[in-house]
């Protein structure tokens, strides 16, 4: 009911009631007739989307004055300090890290710009989740950043808010946030988001009318956060009245929802001692407005509008923190409510735009944290979203495990639910009073690992044994995203604050928590052994593990705790040590392929585990803590435990029958390369123990930069980062250090190179170091890629000669120190263990390389290497990493596999030279052999697998079974008790290697391998030996034999004792290469069990000396360094610095680099390596060292030589062959193809001479079928007469099918050609100023532009005039079209047959799916050279047999003008000439070809008449000889005369640069301001390339000689013309079709033009001119020329076209002196008058014209004579000459380009600079014609002018068409060529103008908004507003301003857009940062400037017609663009 007040106000009206209000509210506090009337308006009965009741309110709050006026005066009155506008998602804002304090910080664009950010490190970016405006927040930025309204400051000076202003908005906004509270209460039933969100909309005038009070500044901002906190306010009018009124009943029923609502939003579940906190309380319990809103915003899940509300009026500090208490508490529900969200990315992405607003402000987070314990609020929420989707741990036994871990299957982890949560625990914990918070709280910490422990072994992949996994799982992602978000980012946050010793307590606090942690979970999967540990499972996750890595590292370094003090026990350490090594072994065998059946998802585990991302949250806190457990504990534990999960440790056994049950065939090879890859990190990576962050980021930088080069960005992203982490403020100067700049390198193809970064000198040989990119490297390729461009550096840098070939090892690095808390991890190596594991690495890769492959052994030596470095390291600090122990004399025997027991010391210089007799063999090595098979044995295999034996070698068949010594090698043979023998055969496999013993091979039956045996046989380790070994045993009659190669190894001892010292050892002198040393093995029984002994005799140094010599393939290669430095080259060794300084070689440098170093060590060891040396080769006498070979060894070494010859010429021969079909190749590849290449520089290149360039038919056909043509001179030119004597033989090569032949009319040969609609000449421009014309960047700039006239706006207002004033069928004749949407035909020029095309077009049509090609609209890709084509172009030899060059007789011609002009009146006169060939195959290419031209284009362009004539066909054939031969001339720069010799055949390259080409466009020549880019010789000067087309030969020398000049300048790859040119061709098909179509006869048009009927009576003559026909004088002279080449038969003789250009260029003289007498004023004309006639020159000509046209009202007598002076004579050179030369030159240059094409004239060329007179001159010589005009001699120039002006005058005699033909006779104008618009340098410029600029069409702000490059056309790109007949706005401009092309530049990307008719492509971005890289879709935000090469390299392409062949990419846009 309304109350009878209110009635009467609201009679009032709006603006009266307001009056009254206003009144009543400044009189009283509580205006009683304002509560009446809003009871009124705001009744809850009524909707609230009404729009009226908003209009109400808002009269009433304005009180009297409109809102728009209230708005305004409230605004004046704004105080406010702070920015604090708020957006969405895909906002465009800014950030400043200059200015910054926290890293969330953000500025909108407005107050960014007003700001000073010069020299700032800043970005522009779009936002992803929404933001606001720290603009003024002292507490999130600097005050230096704020702009001039904002900041502390900022109020100063503002007025004082008069009270009475805001009265009435005091007392209505409590109502009006009262009826918002209503709404959502009754809206809250049923509970049914979509009902609820509908509800919202519903308000949505209601709220924006609050959003624009919020926005009226800070009084009124206070006015409704008053009301919002008041608890009173809420209290009193939501208190549901007594009472049964209808307000009553709907409070009633709406408390009762609103409470029914609280229920159903449930928090978690807290333990007991947190659930008295209020924000995990049962009941929610709200006392003010805001509490409530913030409840229904949850509720709704935080629609954006009430979001966008709330956060507006977070400037009021008091709103702010009652907000976020309000926030708080119901922070709690949130995690509930992301959990059952169907959207939980747009919720999360909503949440966190609230909480970064309230959680970055480190005050207010403190407070929120210590009053209402936010933090145990976010523990709580995230350990019950986790809860919930806990699963049974499957790690280790299932059985047996109790720990349960997270369902990484779960939406909540697969959707990242958790991440608000933890984003914002990220958040507060970057503040260091939270951070301390959390720390000191014991049970905060405990409850957070327990939340941990949810992550603990989380996805655990179980290995496929059998058969590859049917399903593969996609969880991986979502476990590792897991791990990097919550544990790992709050890992980061807390570690930044423990930096102190301050926090040591803390520090100790959190390891003690994380350790009990990891006890409990050790006991709950039931871990009590490190053996428990499954090979056959893994997870990549342990948090615990990483924190207690993580925090000990900071504990050790930061606060220097003890590491001792840090650690837990040994035994609990070995125990955590097992799961990080089982994630290194297992990661190196899913990269050596153990589970491939696994599938896909394992290796994209793997290569995430080690991606930056994650790498240093995961593999490097792993390798970290590996590396503590190897320092504390014994190497006699780590080492062996490390081979035995890489599953190698039976490769350490000396059996080589002990196989390891776990690996397979190249596994073995793999897995042991992998662990000492392993072993190798472990003990040289420095990440955490030693490297500062500023080492770190250097190594980090040359790691990928040795990988790859890189871009800026790049490098930036791929770092590894530490979440939270401040970014490293030197990086460019590390940068700058490391790497030099290369600026991009631009190409004439569609991809672009951006600015790289490459590796400089010094890191290739100081700093890159391959253990730690192979850490580093995502894919095992990228490590391969950076030892090849190591290699690549060290063989050209020509500083190392010694390794231009061969294969280099990689150059390892030696560590640098460790932190002074740290051990060295080195000191495992320094250990027996080690030394034990190095010895038989080392016997096995001498006498076993298929079992140790060089990269393995590369990497032993590696370790090696360490070690001694080490030891060297030690002795100059004063101290022995080992003690001396005393010599113990061990058993002879050591047991295999018991490394640990092998030597009894640790010191490396004793255990190196320790020799180690014989291994006890602790698996039996026996297999059974019968006397039977043992008499069978193969010898023969040997010799098959060898081709000959080396020398000092015999044969097999010389070898004696049965007698201890074999003819040429002496093999010693034990002999047991029995006379059974055995023979262990030897074979040679590294190459090099010298052996003097024979190889014999046995044969082996493996499954007859016996158990026990009285017959033992010691199989071979492979290969490489100089010593016989003997085995010893009986043979058992049914024993068997395998076949085995055992090595014979040459003992350096004579004995069976172990020699400690090189004194000790004894040298056997009978030991020599012919008579070696013996190892004997033999039978040892213990405690019933047979053991077989192995006698080796070997030690590590003599094991290093084979290796030497082994890879230096000769015998005692290694040379001791001079013994006279060993004191300073110790010292030199203590430091990484100079050793450094080698790092660079082969295998023979770093074996000899580690002997040195070892000789340095000890005097001992040094005389050991001596001793050896002597002992393995002694000294020859000089009757050894003569030749002893024997005849058959001399024959064999004849035969090896000779083969060797043969290789080498066969493979000579075939290199011969390969360069000869290469060379031919890359003739036969078209230029566009070789555009793909990436340019390096440019290229000279020599060029054929000028009898090479010439070929008949094809140029490319021959170079390819007949090369010796080609190449010689004499060849060609009889080629070239044969063609003149018979041109119907030419062949030409078809690419189909591969055959030769010529092209006639049953079996047409055609071009391949590319037709295209084109409207580039459109784009032609008048305007007088030189400045290019820009893209509008500003309102003037637009007008300026709009008010410039271009070619086809004056063409279709020529097209009009004459339309309206002459007959159709003169007019269509008297003007070409085709300047927009002409045809343009483009070839890549080369052939097929007609049938082939046919037939490749059907066979494309039958294939099912065609991606890129239209192929029923006959698309179709050159089958040689890949280019798009959509038809083929005949070729009638016809054309070609009788044309010839510039003959001799062309200077004779003048003479005979008469007779040539009555001949060509007489040809015109007859029936067109018909094709004899009609109805054939070449009548039918050509109708087909035309059909094709038709459809080329858009049909508006191809017919301007209203209904379809032979008259307008035949217009539309002719201009397409028009459109090629206009755009030919533009693509020369509108110049046909080159400099500096550059004469082009028919296809020649435009030789002006691209700065000629695009000087306009920037006002400078670009290529003065950056490089040219490069291209290669093959891409431009190719032989056969720079032909014109070659069936036009150029017999005269003269014209041979400019093409060879022409060749031979190396051109820019950025021309514009085709490397081939169809135009002769295209003439052909042409002119068959103008005959077919023309249907008036020419005749008429050239007597006229020639005078011929003259002679007749002038007004018979004048009576034949119908008053419809066009004046010659208003005709366009080019479009006639072209008309009657085509009309008039071919092939044209040169004289009848001479004669043609002459009558031609007459009437071109006489239209353009009737121009300018239109220029000159009436005293100038009066004065030309007087010119005397008697000599008829260019004076007499403008006199003559201004007598006949002066009463022809063609003059104004106002014309006004500029600069005239009467005392001075006529300026003739000024007001003729000049102006003539420059018009006439169009139709010079036209009708040299025809010449040139028809008859095969070189075009003219001079080496001086041209003025217009000059080129004038010059073309008229060429196309020898008279400089001034000539008539036939029996007519008088007067009589021919003047009938010319009498049609004229006829015309002019109507009034009416005065205007019209003055417009017409202005056609001759310079029109500068087309451009694209010029684009300012910042792009910032153009983003501020038109980001927001509106759409001229729909005037809607575009969300893509794309700029037309050719004329500046703004359209909305992909949107529906702006489509038209289902064509978008985009596409349909394309065919508007550019017939199908266009070329758009998207703002909001800063990207190219090419549409070429039905395909568009993402062409790249013309706009670069400071770094030369590209920026799309804005993602970085730095600032972009214009690239000129790049706008130049875009413009040629577009003026080329080349973006169908430069662009790859392609996509249909089916018209939605």
């Amino acid at each position: 009911m309304h109350s009878p007040s209110s009635q009467i106000l609201m009679r009032k009206g709006k603006r009266g009631a307001a009056v009254y209000i206003q009144a009543e509210c400044s009189r009283t506090t509580d205006p009683q007739h304002l509560k009446e009337l809003l009871s009124t308006l705001l009744n809850p009965q009524k909707p609230i989307e009404e729009l009226e009741t908003v209009d109400w309110i808002k009269w009433l709050i304005a009180g009297g004055k409109t809102p728009v006026e209230f708005a305004s005066i409230v605004r004046r009155y704004d105080n406010g300090t702070t920015c604090g506008l708020v957006w969405t998602a895909n906002f465009v804002a800014y950030r400043c890290r200059t200015c910054g304090i926290s890293p969330c910080m953000s500025l909108c664009a407005e107050c960014f710009q007003k700001g000073n950010h010069e020299g700032h490190d800043f970005n522009m970016f779009r936002s992803q989740a929404g933001g606001a405006c720290d603009c003024g927040d002292t507490s999130v930025m600097k005050e230096a950043g704020f702009c001039e309204r904002h900041g502390p400051h900022a109020h100063v000076g503002k007025p004082i808010l008069p009270p009475e202003l805001l009265a009435v908005s005091q007392a209505v906004m409590p109502l009006i946030i009262l009826r918002l509270i209503q709404h959502l209460r009754s809206h809250s039933i049923p509970d049914i988001l979509e009902d609820q969100l509908q509800s919202v909309q519903d308000a949505d005038c209601f709220i924006t009318m609050l959003h624009d009070y919020s926005g009226m500044g800070a009084a009124m901002r206070h006015v409704m956060t008053s009301a919002l906190i008041s608890p009173q306010l809420y209290a009193q009018l939501t208190e549901v009245p007594s009472g049964d009124s209808e307000y009553a009943q709907f409070m009633k029923e709406a408390q009762r929802m609103y409470e029914k609502s609280l229920e159903s939003l449930p928090g978690p579940e807290p333990p007991d001692e947190y659930k008295a906190y209020p924000a995990l309380q049962d009941s929610l319990v709200h006392r003010t407005f805001l509490e409530e809103l913030v409840f229904w915003t949850v509720k709704f899940e935080f629609p954006q509008k009430l979001v966008c509300l709330l956060l507006n009026m977070l400037p009021d500090p008091d709103y702010k923190e009652a907000f976020t208490r309000a926030f708080v508490l119901h922070y709690a529900r949130i995690s509930r409510l992301l959990v059952g969200s169907s959207d939980p990315d747009t919720l999360s992405n909503r949440v966190v735009h609230v909480s970064v607003q309230l959680f970055s402000n480190e005050e207010l987070a403190t407070k929120m944290a210590e009053e209402l314990h936010l933090l145990h609020v976010m523990v709580v929420s995230l350990r019950d979203m986790m809860s919930k989707i806990l699963v049974p741990s499957t790690l280790q036994d299932p059985k047996k495990n109790f720990h349960f871990v997270v369902d990484c299957s779960k939406h909540v982890m697969r959707d990242h639910c958790y991440w608000p949560l933890v984003s914002d625990l990220s958040n507060l914990l970057s503040h260091r009073p939270v951070a301390l918070l959390f720390l000191s709280d014991d049970s905060l910490l405990e409850m957070w690992f327990s939340f941990l422990s949810m992550f603990q072994g989380m996805n655990v992949n179980q290995r496929e044994l059998s058969t590859h996994v049917e399903f593969e799982p996609n969880t991986y992602y979502a476990a590792f995203s897991a791990e990097l978000e919550a544990p790992a980012s709050a890992m980061w946050a807390l570690a930044i604050h423990l930096r102190d010793t301050g926090s040591i307590h803390l520090t100790k606090m959190l390891l003690k928590h994380c350790l009990a942690a990891l006890e409990e979970w050790l006991e709950a999967i039931n871990f009590k052994s490190p053996d428990q540990t499954d090979p056959y499972q893994v997870s990549f996750h342990i948090p615990l593990h990483r924190y207690l890595a993580a925090f000990t590292c900071q504990a050790v370094r930061a606060q220097g705790i003890l590491l001792k003090d840090a650690l837990p026990p040994a035994s609990l350490l070995q125990l955590i040590m097992m799961h990080p090594l089982r994630i290194q072994a297992a990661f190196y065998e899913i990269l050596s392929g153990l589970w491939v059946r696994n599938g896909l998802q394992i290796k994209g585990q793997a290569m995430s585990y080690i991606q930056c991302h994650f790498g240093n949250s995961m593999v490097d806190a792993d390798i970290y803590l590996l590396q503590i457990c190897a320092t504390q504990l014994s190497p006699t534990l780590v080492l062996p435990t490390i081979f035995e999960r890489f599953h190698v440790m039976e490769l350490l056994s000396m059996n080589p029958l002990l196989k390891s049950n776990f690996l397979e065939g190249e596994q073995e090879s793999t897995m042991l390369e992998s662990c000492l890859t392993f072993i190798a990190s472990l003990m040289s990576i420095r990440t955490n123990i030693g490297a500062n962050e500023s080492d770190l980021d250097r190594l980090e930088m040359v790691s990928l930069l040795c990988m790859s080069d890189r871009t800026h960005s790049q490098l930036m992203e791929l770092l590894p980062e530490k979440c939270g982490a401040p970014q490293n403020k030197d990086f460019d100067a590390i940068l700058a250090q490391v790497a030099d700049y290369k600026a991009p390198n631009f190409e004439a193809s569609g991809s672009m190179q951006q600015g790289m970064y490459v590796p400089k000198a010094v890191v290739w040989e100081q700093l890159y170091d391959p253990v730690y990119v192979l850490l580093r490297a995502v894919h095992r390729r990228d490590f391969q890629t950076s030892m090849d461009r190591f290699t690549q550096y060290v063989r050209q840098s020509g500083k190392y000669p010694n390794y231009s070939s061969g294969t280099l090892w990689p150059p390892f690095r030696l560590p640098i120190a460790t932190h002074l808390n740290y051990e060295d991890p080195r000191k495992v190596l320094l250990s027996r263990t080690f030394h034990a594991i190095l010895f038989v690495l080392l016997y096995k890769a001498t006498h076993s390389p298929s079992l140790v492959s060089e990269q393995s052994l590369a990497l032993v030596i590696y370790l090696l290497d360490m070690a001694v470095s080490l030891v060297h390291q030690s002795k100059t600090q004063g101290n022995e990493v080992c003690i001396r122990e005393p010599i113990i004399h061990l058993p002879d025997d050591r047991v295999d596999l018991q490394l640990n027991d092998w030597f009894s010391t640790d010191s490396l210089a004793e255990n190196v030279i320790t020799v180690v007799n014989n291994v006890t063999l602790t698996t039996s090595t026996a297999v059974t052999v019968n006397s039977t098979e043992a008499a069978e044995l193969d010898l023969e295999s040997s010799a098959s697998s060898t081709s000959s034996t080396s020398e000092g070698e015999s044969s097999d068949q010389d070898m004696d079974l049965d007698v201890p010594e074999v003819s040429g090698a002496n093999i010693l043979l034990a002999l047991p008790e029995t006379d059974s023998q055995a023979l262990v055969p030897v074979v040679s496999s590294r190459p090099g290697t010298s052996s003097d013993m024979a190889t014999v091979s046995v044969y082996r039956n493996p499954s007859r391998i016996g158990n026990s045996s009285h017959f033992r046989v010691m199989p071979a380790l492979s290969a490489v030996g100089q010593a016989s070994m003997v085995i010893a045993g009986a043979i058992s009659p049914t024993a068997t034999l395998p076949q085995l190669a055992y090595p014979n190894i040459r003992a350096i001892t004579s004995g069976n004792e172990v020699t400690k010292y090189t004194s000790q050892i004894s040298v056997d002198s009978n030991l020599s290469d012919a008579s070696p040393g013996t190892i004997q093995y033999e039978e040892v029984t213990e405690s019933d069990n047979q053991r077989e002994r192995l006698c080796v005799r070997e030690s590590i140094v003599s094991l290093l000396l084979r290796l030497h010599s082994s890879f230096n393939g000769h015998s005692d290669s290694y040379r001791l360094p001079d013994n006279s430095n060993q004191g300073s080259d110790i010292a030199s060794e203590s430091g990484a610095t100079a050793e450094e300084d080698g790092r660079i070689g082969n295998s023979s440098f770093w074996i000899g680099k580690v002997l040195d170093k070892l000789s340095r060590t000890d005097l001992r060891v040094r005389q050991s390596i001596i001793s050896t040396k002597q002992t393995l080769w002694p000294p020859r006498t000089a009757e050894d060292s003569l030749p002893s070979e024997t005849a058959d060894e001399l024959r064999e070494k004849e035969k090896k030589r000779k083969i060797k010859e043969r290789q080498q010429r066969l493979l000579q021969e075939f290199a011969t062959k390969q360069k000869q079909f290469m060379q031919q190749a890359m003739a036969a590849e078209d230029v566009e193809m070789d555009l793909e290449a990436n340019s390096v520089g440019p290229t000279s290149t020599t060029t054929p001479s000028a009898e090479t360039t010439t070929y008949q038919g094809s140029g490319l056909a021959n170079l390819i079928s007949n090369p010796a043509s080609a190449a010689d001179p004499s060849s060609a030119h009889s080629t070239y007469s044969a063609s003149n004597e018979e041109h119907n033989l030419e062949e030409y090569d078809c690419v189909i099918c591969n055959q030769a032949s010529p092209s006639t009319s049953d079996r047409p040969m055609c071009l391949v050609v590319l037709l295209q609609a084109t409207s580039v000449l459109a784009h032609k421009r008048y305007w007088p100023s030189g400045s290019s014309l820009a893209l509008p960047v500003c309102e003037e700039d637009r007008f300026n532009l709009d008010k410039v006239d271009s070619l086809h706006v004056e063409m279709n207002r020529r097209v009009e005039n004459l339309r309206q004033h002459f007959d159709e069928s003169s007019w269509l004749t008297s003007l070409n079209i085709g300047y927009e949407g002409g045809v343009y035909v483009h070839t890549c020029g080369h052939y097929l047959h007609l049938d082939c095309h046919k037939q490749y077009l059907q066979s494309l049509r039958s294939q099912q799916r065609q991606q890129s090609l239209n192929v029923e609209r006959g698309e179709y890709s050159c089958p040689l050279c890949r280019q798009l084509a959509n038809s083929a172009l005949p070729i009638a030899t016809k054309l070609y047999g009788a044309k010839g060059g510039r003959s001799n007789e062309a200077t004779r011609m003048v003479p005979c003008l008469n007779q040539a002009s009555e001949e060509v009146k007489n040809m015109l006169g007859a029936e067109p000439a018909i094709s004899p060939h009609l109805g054939s195959n070449l009548m039918e290419a050509m109708g087909r070809v035309m059909e094709d031209m038709t459809n080329a284009t858009f049909p508006r362009f191809r017919q301007i008449t209203s209904t379809p004539s032979p008259a307008s066909l035949f217009l539309f054939v002719q201009s397409i000889a028009r459109t090629n031969l206009e755009i030919e001339l533009m693509q020369r720069n509108d110049s046909i005369i080159q400099s500096s010799g550059l004469t082009m055949g028919s296809s020649g390259v435009n030789c002006s640069s691209v700065s000629n080409v695009t000087s306009s466009m920037h006002g400078q020549a670009i290529g003065e301001s950056s490089p040219t880019p490069g291209t290669s010789s093959a891409s431009w000067i190719s032989p056969g390339l720079e032909l014109r087309f070659s069936s036009s030969p150029t017999p005269s020398g003269s014209s041979m000689g400019s093409s060879s000049q022409a060749m031979s300048h190396s051109t820019s790859p950025w021309s514009l013309l085709p490397k081939r040119s169809c135009l002769l061709p295209l003439l052909h098909v042409l002119a068959t079709h103008s005959k077919i179509l023309s249907t008036r006869t020419h005749q008429h048009i050239w007597s006229r033009t020639a005078g011929l009927d003259i002679g007749e009576s002038f007004g018979r003559s004048l009576a034949n001119t119908s008053e419809m026909e066009v004046p010659l004088l208003i005709q366009d002279v080019p479009c006639l020329l072209i008309q009657m080449v085509l009309i008039l038969p071919l092939p044209l003789e040169q004289r009848h076209f001479v004669c043609l250009l002459q009558r031609f260029f007459n009437l071109t003289m006489v239209q353009i002196i009737v121009q300018l007498s239109c220029r000159l004023g009436e005293k100038k004309r009066a004065l030309y008058k007087t010119v005397s006639l008697s000599d008829w020159n260019i004076a007499a000509l403008m006199s003559f014209v201004i007598s006949n046209m002066e009463d022809a009202h063609l003059y104004r007598e106002d014309d006004i004579d500029i600069g005239f002076n009467e005392n001075k004579m006529l300026n003739v050179e000024g007001d003729i000459h000049q102006p003539l030369y420059k018009m006439a030159l169009h139709f010079l240059r036209i009708a040299s380009l025809l010449q040139f094409h028809l008859f095969g004239d070189a075009l003219p060329s001079s080496g001086i600079s041209h003025t217009d007179h000059e080129e004038f001159v010059e073309l008229c010589s060429y196309l020898n014609i008279s400089y001034e005009m000539k008539f036939d001699s029996c007519l008088a120039p007067n009589a021919i002018i003047g009938h010319w002006c009498h049609e004229l005058r006829k015309f002019l005699g109507n009034s009416r068409n005065l205007l019209a033909a003055k417009d017409l006779l202005m056609q001759h104008r310079e029109w500068r060529g087309p451009r694209l618009l010029t684009l300012p340098n910042s792009y910032d410029t153009l983003f501020k103008f038109y980001h927001h600029k509106s759409c001229p069409q729909c005037n809607s702000v575009p969300k893509e908004p794309s700029l037309c490059l050719v004329c500046g056309a703004l359209v909305c790109l992909r949107e529906n507003c702006c489509k038209e007949e289902n064509i978008h706005e985009a596409v349909q401009h394309s065919i508007d301003c550019g017939a199908g092309t266009a070329i758009f530049l998207a703002i909001n990307s800063s990207t190219i857009i090419v549409i070429r008719g039905k395909r568009a492509c993402l062409w790249g971005s013309v706009y670069l940062d400071a770094f030369g890289e590209e920026d799309r879709e804005l993602k970085r935000g730095k600032p972009l400037y214009l690239s000129k090469e790049r706008y130049a390299l875009l413009q040629s392409q577009w003026l080329s017609h080349r973006f169908d062949h430069t662009s790859k990419k392609w996509i249909w846009h089916r018209d939605v663009l």
